[in-house]
């Protein structure tokens, strides 16, 4: 059982009768620790354990490691942690398998210490292993933890060591999964989620994470002892031990199953005669239950078997009901079962079968007409319509028969064919004849289709070839040819014609192969080819003619379409010095170009041009040429000039921005630091928040639609007023302190101004008499920097007047008249102000006086009764309000009784 001790720290102050120093907050002398008393408090807390430790195996794990046993909170002395390395607690691990379990490099943890098993650890089914210290209740330790270098911990002393409440023990494999768990209490998850042992004997480190809510970790609900040793019984259900009973190193039940070896009689299947199978048992407890699987059945006894696999689950009467199964094979005897197989089931017309026997002997075959032979294992079938074959044979006096049917299909017939003739580009369509069975298409560049007729568009001259038709219908399969022949096209030719000018008359286009269709810019008549220039393309004009005749292709030609003589320029619109430069649009390609305003390739640059009037003048050559000529003005750009009020201004401020030649056509906007902050031209008042130099742009654009700028770096600066500070010495000076220093703290100031109750001063310090006087004290300093910034602060300082608090060590209540009460000793502290509430304990804690009132004394009785404590020392609490403080104060110490 834990014992929980507090310790509970008693702060007192030595007065003697001779030095009756007072406590002032003045003179910062308080209470201090002199003799710590130790209050302890036990307090007994009894677990209540219930343990769910699962018996039974899951399907999927050869082997299950769980936590048999745990004796907690068990030492020589019986209080935990008092033992080192660790207490007299023990634990158990069981394999609870009937299979060998290597347990190398598993780690058992607590959350606070783990022991790390080292290589080589192997636990045999059903078998234990025991860990513990020396202090351990157990004899016979399989692992020692004091001596085999196989744990890690952040406190050895600590290692093995259990609490009676927030605790658990868990059992993880080297990947750190958790195999098997318990807790008690629930505080310990919160406090240690996760452990990480270090690596011991080459075992690798792990991190483990513990988690109340892992199905693995089982919680304990406890009893009432003093020592409690947890079990797991082969029930499955959690057993806590109590009292100081002598506990046993496995429990009362490790789940080790009894033995019991069964005779059996096992009587076999023998030509139509079912076997049997009788047990008669020995060893284990009776009397026995059977339960048979493969046939109903709860006797010892079974029969009408036949042959086949059989098992038997064999439970008795001890050591918690264990249960043994056992397998057993009935097997047929001279009861021979023949087959007949054929190396093909589903033949066509025509096709044969290889049937073979097996099984047996002496084969004789029943259905003979269409068979190789009438004898023997290997026949050949060749039937002409499906046929069923029966053999016999006849071994050891028993005769047995086996059929099989063999299936004889019809193969397909069909006439493949196709739409010919064809030409390049048509659609070449593949028929059947047929629509049973299924369809195969191949043919040349890898064509394939299962399609019936499929059909293949845009056909090319080099799929020519032999199509090969491939038709299946039960499972017989014929092949058929088909060549099939594509021709190439004949492309016709169109005469020359052309060039015309656009305001030519229609002429007729004609080709060979004709009649035909014409079609393409400018062609009027699509049967006979009429072309008319003003309805095509000017330039290049792409003529198509297809011919009505057998596989001929299309024939192109190209008639141009020139201009008929239209020179017309685009209109550039308004220009200024910062239009980009630009390629005059014309009407007609193909022309020269001359005049002051533009280059022999039709490029105007208006910033190379300059502001002024210019002139470009376009021409056309030859019989539909022309000339035209473009005037246009190239306007200047507007140059914005601006200023500020003030260049240099004390945080926070405003400035004002003016643009200084803006007209009224003007439009304006005002950028600073890459923020707009105006869009029109008037002067814009802006504040000045920063210390830092603001950069100014005005962007304006003309009546014309012009834009130009003007960028004014650093055009204005804001500077921060100075910091104004200053310390008083005292804070919160006494009336007895006479005077106070006043100290500035000022920064970025070049000059201070001291006002202190209507007093001025101008130097770093000033100590201010104060005379004893009490009340307040109106003080203020101004700071102003180089550009006269000012900044100002003010406080009141309010003077005290003093007080303290006396408490005595001892008194002697025997009313001879002296020190007969005792109690604290207030100076100028007033009574209905101060919250007070004094308390004085036993050395056990037990309270034997309090009171509210400060002229209340005590004097050495209990409660105010007529019982008096003995002579020894006692605890005061003193609890108050002390002035200007806004929480209660809390004082302690110790008082001794004289008598």
């Amino acid at each position: 059982m834990a014992i929980f001790s507090r310790i509970v720290k008693l702060l007192y102050t030595d007065w003697s009768d001779k030095n009756h120093t007072r406590l002032t907050f003045a003179t910062i002398k308080w209470i201090y620790i002199r003799d710590p008393l130790l209050l302890e408090m036990r307090k007994h807390f009894y677990l209540v354990f219930s343990l769910i430790i699962f018996c039974f195996l899951r399907q999927d794990v050869l082997a299950q490691l769980v936590i048999n046993e745990v004796l907690i909170n068990a030492t020589t002395a019986n209080n935990d942690g008092n033992n080192s390395p660790n207490t007299g607690e023990w634990s158990e691990l069981l394999n609870n398998s009937a299979s060998p379990l290597d347990i190398s490099c598993y780690v058992m943890t607590d959350g606070d210490w783990s022991v790390t098993f080292p290589p080589g650890t192997i636990l045999p089914p059903f078998g234990i292993i025991t860990i513990g210290s020396p202090f351990s209740q157990i004899p016979g330790l399989d692992i020692n933890i004091a001596n085999c270098n196989c744990t890690s911990s952040n406190n050895a002393s600590d290692v093995g060591v259990f609490t009676n409440g927030d605790e658990q023990l868990v059992v993880a494999n080297p990947s750190g999964q958790i195999i098997d768990g318990i807790y008690w209490g629930s505080g310990q998850f919160s406090q240690t989620p996760n452990f990480s042992p270090t690596s011991l004997f080459g075992c690798p480190s792990v991190n483990i994470v513990l988690s109340q809510s892992n199905p693995l970790i089982q919680q304990i609900i406890g009893s009432t002892s003093e020592t409690e040793t947890v079990y797991l019984p082969c029930d499955g259900s959690g057993i806590v031990l109590s009292g100081n009973t002598n506990p046993s190193p496995d429990g009362p039940n490790t789940g080790l199953p009894l033995t019991i070896n069964p005779n059996e009689i096992i009587v076999d299947e023998s030509c139509g005669v079912l076997g049997s199978i009788t047990i008669n048992p020995t060893g284990g407890v009776g009397p026995f239950t059977y339960q048979w699987t493969g046939v109903s059945g709860t006797a010892n006894s079974i029969t009408g078997l036949q042959d086949g696999n059989y098992s038997l689950t064999i439970t008795d009467q001890g050591q918690c009901n264990s249960t043994q199964t056992f397998p057993f094979v009935v097997l047929e005897n001279n009861n021979i079962i023949i087959s007949i197989n054929a190396n093909s089931n589903s033949i066509c017309s025509g096709e044969s079968s290889i049937l073979t026997a097996s099984g047996g002997s002496n084969y004789t075959w029943i259905t003979t007409s269409t068979l190789s032979a009438s004898t023997g294992d290997v026949v050949t079938a060749t039937p002409t319509v499906t046929t069923t074959y029966t053999v016999q044979d006849n071994t050891a006096g028993c005769i047995n028969t086996s059929s099989i049917t063999i299936q004889v299909n019809t193969p397909p017939n069909t006439t493949p064919s196709y739409n010919s003739p064809l030409c390049e580009g048509d659609q070449l369509t593949l028929f059947s004849n047929t629509t049973s069975g299924t369809a195969n298409w191949t043919g040349p560049n890898g064509f394939s289709s299962s399609l019936m007729s499929p059909i293949v568009s845009n056909i090319a001259q080099s799929q020519s070839g032999t199509y090969t038709l491939t038709l299946t219908e039960n499972n017989c399969s014929t092949a058929f040819t088909l060549p099939v022949s594509i021709d190439i096209p004949a492309i016709p030719t169109i005469d020359a014609a052309g060039p015309f000018c656009s305001g030519d008359a229609p002429v007729d286009l004609n080709a060979s192969a004709e009649p035909g269709i014409w079609s393409g810019p400018g062609i009027i008549n699509a049967n006979t080819g009429m072309f008319n220039p003003s309805l095509g393309n000017l330039g290049n004009n792409n003529i198509v003619f297809q011919s009505n005749s057998y596989c001929t292709a299309p024939a192109n030609a190209v008639v141009v379409v020139n201009s008929n003589g239209d020179a017309s320029i685009d209109p550039v619109g308004i220009l200024c010095e910062t239009t980009p430069a630009f390629a005059l649009q014309t009407v007609t390609t193909g022309g020269a170009w001359s005049g002051n305003g533009v280059n022999n390739s039709g490029i105007v640059s208006p910033g190379i041009l300059g502001p002024g009037n210019y002139q470009a003048i376009y021409t056309l050559a030859g019989g539909c040429g022309a000339t035209e000529t473009l005037n246009f003005i190239v306007n200047a750009t507007p140059q914005p000039t601006m200023s500020v009020s003030e260049s240099t201004v004390c945080i926070p401020a405003e400035v004002e921005l003016n643009a200084n030649n803006a007209i009224s056509t003007w439009q304006c906007q005002w950028w600073v630091d890459g923020v707009m902050i105006g869009t029109d031209c008037s002067n814009q008042s802006l504040s000045v928040e920063e210390t830092d130099c603001q950069d100014v742009q005005l962007m304006v654009t003309d009546g014309m639609g012009c834009s130009g700028s003007n960028i004014e770096n650093n055009l204005f600066c804001g500077q921060s007023p100075p910091v104004a500070a200053f310390a008083v010495d005292p804070e919160q000076p006494f009336a007895t302190d006479n005077e106070v220093n006043y100290i500035d703290l000022s920064s970025g100031a070049v000059q201070i101004e001291w006002e202190i109750e209507g007093l001025f001063f101008n130097t770093s310090e000033v100590v201010y008499p104060i005379n004893g006087t009490e009340g307040t004290l109106q003080s203020c300093l101004t700071a102003i920097n180089a550009i006269g910034c000012e900044n100002k602060v003010c406080r009141i300082i309010t003077i005290r007047d003093d007080y303290g608090v006396y408490v005595p060590t001892a008194f002697t209540p025997n009313e001879d008249g002296y020190n007969d009460g005792f109690g604290p000793v207030l100076y100028n502290l007033k009574g209905e102000d101060l919250n007070y509430t004094f308390s004085i304990f036993s050395r056990d804690g037990e309270r034997v006086f309090q009171s509210e009132n400060p002229k209340q004394k005590w004097h050495g009785n209990k409660e105010g009764g007529d019982i008096y404590v003995l002579q020894d020392s006692y605890v005061w609490v003193l609890k108050m309000n002390m002035p200007g403080e806004g929480e209660q104060k809390v004082f302690r110490g110790d008082v001794k009784i004289l008598r």
